[in-house]
């Protein structure tokens, strides 16, 4: 039980640093792109902008598809580990207030 929950432990934080790993990725991608439009550059540089960097706008699709498994994936562990804790905390209410064993020696 104990092995299976530092393997749990050791997932969820793995995970979460790739999540953070594409998040600074698609956030580096993002900020350079408000930058461009910031300075109103002209618009053939902006409109060739996706045909020079589209192998990072790949990238950035795919971080997006990566960060969204890996969010749903996350998410669902979380969640498992918190539907498993109410049964148990709901099986040990009722264990220990069960009526008919109130009076018994």
């Amino acid at each position: 039980m104990h092995g299976s929950r530092k393997k749990l432990i050791e997932q969820i934080a793995h995970q979460e640093a790739v999540l953070y790993r594409c998040y600074d990725k698609v956030l580096a991608h993002k900020q350079y792109l408000s930058s461009v439009i910031e300075r109103q550059e002209s618009l053939l540089v902006l409109l060739v902008i996706p045909l020079v960097w589209g192998w990072r706008q790949g990238r950035v699709h795919q971080g997006f598809r990566q960060l969204l498994r890996l969010t749903m994936s996350t998410l669902l562990v979380r969640s498992a580990a918190l539907f498993r804790r109410k049964l148990l905390q709901t099986a040990r209410r009722s264990l220990v207030y069960t009526p008919t064993d109130v009076g018994k020696p």
